[in-house]
């Protein structure tokens, strides 16, 4: 907590990985000085997201200590069931679905992706650079499983690095659609795989395969429900 700081209205840590949402875990009680943190970084434009806290974790020997939470809590929770609220530069939600709150704050999906099994578990992380986007994507399954991917990336182009064979395959079928990027992914048991976008790369591209009138290997031909990560 001692080196978060907050540019953008993005919550930034040292290692530059920022985040647009903080989360706080349903305690019913924190610390002071976590409560006085927050309260500083809402301020500073941070995006709250929490139920309010109760009490503090310290020991209850000092009235105005008890006082100064309660007091920094209402802050930052209404006391009058206000879910909602502007504080400085920042927000604080409470009693909202995250995916409502996501919808308020126009933020899309981070990747999405639709399996051609309907059940495969993908879990992924996010980095950005200058003139990049780096994706690793994890199958959690003992099975070969093709996916549809979808990243919220614009402008750039994909592609695959395998961290096993140290082979980088440039992708030549995927689709634009507005500001995102669909391509398919064929994943080998409990696989991983890192995936570059890099701007200033151009090369042809085809939104898909078909034969005999069919899509046989498109960016957009599975029909499974998506998920959504953001």
């Amino acid at each position: 907590m001692k080196h978060l700081r907050v540019s953008d209205n993005r919550l930034v840590l040292s290692n530059t990985m920022t985040y647009r949402i903080f989360i706080l875990q349903a305690y019913k009680s924190i610390s002071l000085g976590l409560l006085k943190k927050l309260r500083q970084l809402v301020n500073e434009g941070m995006v709250l997201v929490g139920e309010k806290p109760e009490r503090s974790t310290g020991l209850s020997l000092y009235k105005n200590e008890d006082q100064e939470f309660r007091k920094i809590a209402s802050e930052l929770w209404s006391d009058e069931g206000i879910t909602d609220r502007q504080i400085g530069k920042g927000r604080a939600f409470c009693g909202q679905a995250l995916k409502s709150i996501l919808q308020i704050l126009r933020i899309q999906p981070d990747f999405e992706y639709t399996s051609r099994s309907g059940e495969t578990p993908i879990l992924y992380t996010h980095r950005k650079g200058t003139g990049w986007d780096l994706y690793f994507l994890s199958n959690q399954k003992r099975s070969y499983e093709e996916c549809v991917c979808s990243f919220r990336v614009s402008n750039k182009r994909p592609e695959i690095w395998d961290a096993i064979t140290g082979n980088i395959i440039p992708v030549g079928i995927y689709s634009v659609v507005g500001d995102r990027i669909q391509l398919p992914i064929q994943f080998a048991p409990n696989a991983s795989l890192f995936i570059l976008f890099r701007s200033g790369v151009s090369a042809s591209r085809v939104e898909s395969v078909e034969r005999d009138g069919k899509i046989v290997l498109g960016a957009e031909h599975f029909s499974q429900g998506s998920v959504q990560k953001h």
